[in-house]
C-alpha cells in the first residue's frame, strides 16, 4: 500500500487519453477544455500496478481481464491525478474507483482517507459491498451512511475509525454537522453518478461537503458521470485540478448481445399489452421501468390480478420493504418488478434477461441505463419499449440510435393476455407516511365547529 505522503506530483502525470463517443450531449462537448487521455490496452490487472492482496480479492471474485475503463482510469487515479469517467452503467467504474482507493490509502491510519457520494441508498449499499469484497485481504476499514437507517449506529461505526467512506450526499452531511464525521484527513473523493446527484438536487449538498474538506496539494477529486451537462462542467472546473477525462464509448457496453424493439400500442391497452408480452416471453426476471411511483404501484396491481409474480420498488417504501423487494426479486419469488427510474439506479442485480420501458425515459442516457440492466455477463437480453404517439416513437429512434441500434417494430396479441382477476388490496404495500402526518392533516382539515351546543 502507498502511504499517504507519498502521493506523486500531479504536474508530472500528463498521459495523454482518446476514446470515441457518438452519443455526448452539446454540454460533454465543452469538456474539450480538460486534457483527454489514451492509455494502452492491458491484458491483465498485474500489468496496473495493483497490489497483491487486492490481486487475490480479484481473482476470487473471477475477474481476470480489466474493462476499458479499468485500463484507462486506474494508472491515472493511482498517479494521484484529479480524473473525469464518462461511462454508463455495467463498464466497471465502480472497481475502477475502488482499487485505486484501496490502492493508495494507509490501512495503520484510522483516519477517514477517501470519502465515497453515490445519489441513491441502494448505489451506496452495492459499492460498499464491491470495496468489502475488494478488500478481503487488507485491513482497511468502511462505514456505509444513508438515510433510512438509524443514525446512532452510523456514528458507532465512525467512531469506531473507517479510512473509507461511503455515502449519500444528505446522510454525510448529517454525519458532519453532529460532528460524527471528521474529514480533516480526508484527500480523496469519489462522485459516483453525479449527474444522477444533479438530478435529483443533491449538488449543493455536494459543494456543502467540499467545504469541510482541506483544500491541500494532494487531494484528489475522481467524478463518474454518464452525461455531462453544464453544472457537473462548472462542478469540476471549481473542485478539480487539471482533471484527465476518459470516455467510454457505447461500443464497450457490450449492448450488441440486447435486442431492442418497441411495440406501437394505444395507451388505453397498454397494461394488457404488457400482461400479453410477459406471457409471450415468459421472461426468467424482468423489470418494467414506470415513470411516476403512483403509476409503478398502480400498475404492479395490474399485474398481479393478471396472475403474475410482481412488486413494485420506489422511493415511498420504508428501507426494510425495499430491501425485502429486492431479496425477492434475486432469489427469484418475485419474476417481475415494476420500478422508477430513480429506485432502479444503481440495483446490484444480475440475470435480469427482460427490460420494458412501459414509459419511455426523459432522455438517451436514461433509455441506455435501462436496457442496460439486461444483457450482462455474456448473457443475450431484450429491451421491449411502448410507445403510444409519433413523439415518442421519434423520441425512442433516437435514443436507440445513439446506442448504435435501432429498435425494431413487433407485434402484440392481446388475446394472449392471461385472463385478468381483481385481487383484494394491499394492506401493507410499504408506504412510508411523512413524519407527523396526523398533525400536519389536522392542522391543513381542522374539525368542523359545532354550533350546536353554543347557542
Amino acid at each position: 500500500m502507498n502511504k499517504s505522503n507519498e502521493h506523486v506530483n500531479r504536474a508530472h502525470h500528463k498521459p495523454v487519453v482518446e476514446r470515441k463517443n457518438a452519443h455526448l450531449s452539446d454540454s460533454s462537448k465543452q469538456a474539450s477544455n480538460f486534457e483527454s487521455v489514451k492509455t494502452s490496452s492491458v491484458s491483465s490487472f498485474e500489468q496496473l500496478g495493483i497490489d497483491k492482496p487486492l490481486l487475490m480479492a480479484l481473482k476470487d471474485k473471477g475477474y481476470t481481464k480489466p474493462s476499458q475503463i479499468q485500463q484507462d482510469s486506474i494508472p491515472i487515479a493511482n498517479s494521484g491525478r484529479d480524473l473525469i469517467g464518462q461511462s454508463q452503467t455495467g463498464t466497471g467504474k465502480t472497481a475502477a474507483f475502488a482499487l485505486s482507493i484501496l490502492h493508495r490509502i494507509t490501512p495503520e491510519l484510522s483516519v477517514t482517507q477517501a470519502l465515497i457520494l453515490t445519489p441513491t441508498r441502494e448505489l451506496a449499499m452495492q459499492v460498499s459491498k464491491e470495496i468489502t469484497e475488494l478488500s478481503k485481504y487488507t485491513h482497511v476499514s468502511m462505514a456505509l451512511l444513508y438515510g433510512g437507517q438509524d443514525f446512532s449506529p452510523q456514528a458507532h461505526r465512525l467512531s469506531r475509525g473507517a479510512q473509507i467512506v461511503v455515502g449519500t450526499p444528505g446522510r454525510v452531511l448529517d454525519h458532519i454537522k453532529q460532528r460524527t464525521l471528521k474529514l480533516d484527513h480526508t484527500f480523496m473523493i469519489v462522485l459516483d453518478e453525479a449527474d444522477r446527484m444533479l438530478d435529483m438536487g443533491f449538488i449543493q449538498d455536494v459543494q456543502r461537503i467540499f467545504s469541510y474538506i482541506p483544500n491541500s496539494n494532494n487531494r484528489q477529486v475522481l467524478l463518474f458521470s454518464a452525461t455531462m451537462p453544464h453544472e457537473i462542467l462548472e462542478l469540476s472546473k471549481r473542485y478539480m485540478k487539471n482533471p484527465a477525462i476518459v470516455r467510454v464509448s457505447q461500443q464497450n457496453l457490450s449492448l450488441d448481445s440486447i435486442e431492442q424493439l418497441y411495440v406501437s400500442v394505444d395507451g388505453k391497452v397498454k397494461p394488457k399489452s404488457l400482461a400479453s408480452l410477459l406471457a409471450v416471453e415468459n421472461p426468467q426476471s424482468s423489470i418494467v421501468f414506470c415513470r411516476t411511483k403512483h403509476g409503478a404501484d398502480s400498475l404492479a396491481a395490474i399485474l398481479e390480478g393478471y396472475g403474475f409474480s410482481v412488486s413494485a420498488l420506489h422511493g415511498n417504501l420504508t428501507q426494510n420493504k425495499r430491501e425485502q423487494v429486492l431479496n425477492s426479486f434475486r432469489q427469484g419469488r418475485i419474476k417481475v418488478l415494476v420500478a422508477t427510474d430513480v429506485a432502479a439506479r444503481g440495483l446490484d442485480i444480475t440475470g435480469v434477461s427482460h427490460v420494458f420501458n412501459f414509459d419511455l425515459p426523459n432522455d438517451s442516457s436514461s433509455y441506455v441505463h435501462r436496457i442496460g440492466r439486461t444483457g450482462r455477463a455474456g448473457a443475450k437480453g431484450k429491451a421491449i419499449s411502448f410507445v403510444t404517439s409519433l413523439m415518442e416513437l421519434k423520441d425512442l429512434k433516437s435514443a436507440s440510435t445513439r446506442t448504435g441500434f435501432t429498435a425494431k417494430e413487433i407485434d402484440v396479441d392481446l388475446q394472449k393476455a392471461p385472463e385478468f382477476k381483481r385481487v383484494a388490496p394491499r394492506i401493507n404495500s410499504g408506504f412510508q407516511r411523512p413524519r407527523n402526518f396526523r398533525n400536519e392533516r389536522s392542522r391543513r382539515f381542522p374539525p368542523r365547529r359545532s354550533y350546536r351546543n353554543s347557542r
